[in-house]
């Protein structure tokens, strides 16, 4: 059931923006992704992890997993965090923003509904807190190479 605020659609243009971005630069290249709809997909999914109604983060893990093929498990680590990402993780912000460096290559701040592909073996640091920062990681296993 389409949810009161229009959540099914859009989720459904967020994931194509990101399967759009992912669709050149996945297994290669961290990117930048500046999703439609980002801010108002982060705050559902912020009211989601408070427990509040709605079904969107459910949503856009069961979306990335069929758009991306694989599983997606999710994490909200403590900020400031620097990491060696073992798979593909995305990086959404939720609220607040946060310095993000990937490898040596990438350097931005995300914002909320804004989102950072790091591709496996990367190392990846979120920094540079600017008031509360919560950041959600999702993980991505199981999707296969496309060969090139």
């Amino acid at each position: 059931m389409e949810h009161p605020t229009g959540g099914g659609r859009r989720i459904a243009r967020f994931l194509g923006d990101v399967e759009a971005s992912l669709s050149v630069h996945r297994y290669r290249n961290p990117v930048a992704v500046w999703p439609q709809d980002g801010e108002s997909v982060a705050e559902a999914v912020l009211a989601a992890l408070d427990g509040g109604p709605g079904d969107d983060l459910a949503e856009l893990v069961a979306g990335l997993a069929g758009r991306l093929g694989g599983n997606v498990s999710v994490t909200t680590p403590r900020l400031p965090a620097s990491v060696i990402a073992f798979g593909e993780v995305l990086i959404l912000g939720l609220c607040g923003s946060c310095g993000v460096t990937v490898g040596t290559g990438l350097r931005l701040r995300l914002r909320a509904g804004e989102l950072v592909y790091v591709p496996s073996g990367r190392a990846y640091d979120c920094a540079d807190m600017r008031g509360e920062c919560l950041v959600l990681v999702l993980h991505l296993a199981g999707g296969k190479p496309e060969r090139r």
